[in-house]
């Protein structure tokens, strides 16, 4: 009996463990709904499948503030593209699995790590746009990470995981149903493509075309302030030209 009662144990503790899965799961779902709710809806949220950021704000990834303009155009559909263009300075663009960035008038294709980083970007930029999250599925899996206070909002934490793709922690505030913050590993090129923290703080939202969108964040990378982005404007396009994402000849 000594032995007998352990294992009946063990095998209840196994019995019972993925149902326990299950609610954790269904309880996440529940968190990823009510900021669709709070966001825009779900019939809404088809709309921002196709969206262009204009953005304003200052980078401080090489130590003193420097500020910057940014254009962000994403469109999610059978293939997910990303553009990121900081005006006067740089463009990368994510296509599927194809990534190039054009830098000083030179345009380089994305190989190796540093295709794989970018693609791993891309899934996280899916992911928070929630779009695949609306209904449960097996290739995007949640479960629930905790709670925290951020800015005085206590927030309920809700992991992603999806093959290819770092694992995304979203805060969601109990007061707004928003997110309220991000966590995922990056792999910058300005670290040889080693993997550290990215932590977003969504600060402020505004409304654009009914739809909520954040207009004050802030980022750090690796536990350093990188990034404060104040989004000016977003429109969400019906389509966008294919000539967005066109690598230049």
């Amino acid at each position: 009996m000594r032995i007998a009662i352990p294992v009946l144990l063990l095998i209840t503790f196994i019995a019972i463990l993925p149902a326990a899965r299950a609610d954790d799961a269904a309880k996440a779902q529940k968190l990823i709904d009510r900021a669709i709710k709070a966001t825009c809806g779900n019939n809404a949220l088809a709309k921002t499948k196709n969206s262009i950021t204009d953005d304003a704000g200052v980078y401080y990834g090489m130590g003193e503030g420097l500020p910057y303009t940014g254009r962000y155009v994403m469109s999610i559909g059978d293939t997910n593209r990303y553009r990121m263009e900081i005006i006067g300075q740089f463009v990368m663009v994510t296509d599927g699995d194809k990534a190039w960035g054009s830098f000083g008038g030179m345009t380089i294709d994305s190989t190796g790590a540093a295709l794989d980083a970018a693609k791993e970007g891309n899934y996280i930029a899916y992911a928070m746009s929630l779009i695949p999250l609306q209904k449960p599925n097996d290739n995007f899996k949640l479960s629930l990470a905790g709670t925290e206070t951020i800015e005085d909002e206590e927030c309920a934490a809700v992991s992603v995981d999806h093959a290819g793709m770092p694992t995304l922690t979203m805060w969601f505030s109990n007061k707004t149903g928003l997110i309220k913050k991000t966590k995922y590993k990056t792999r910058p090129a300005e670290l040889e493509f080693q993997a550290v923290d990215d932590e977003t703080i969504f600060h402020e939202y505004g409304k654009f075309e009914g739809i909520k969108s954040p207009i004050k964040m802030t980022i750090y990378r690796a536990g350093k302030k990188f990034v404060e982005s104040n989004p000016q404007k977003v429109t969400y396009p019906a389509t966008v030209d294919d000539k967005e994402f066109k690598k230049p000849e």
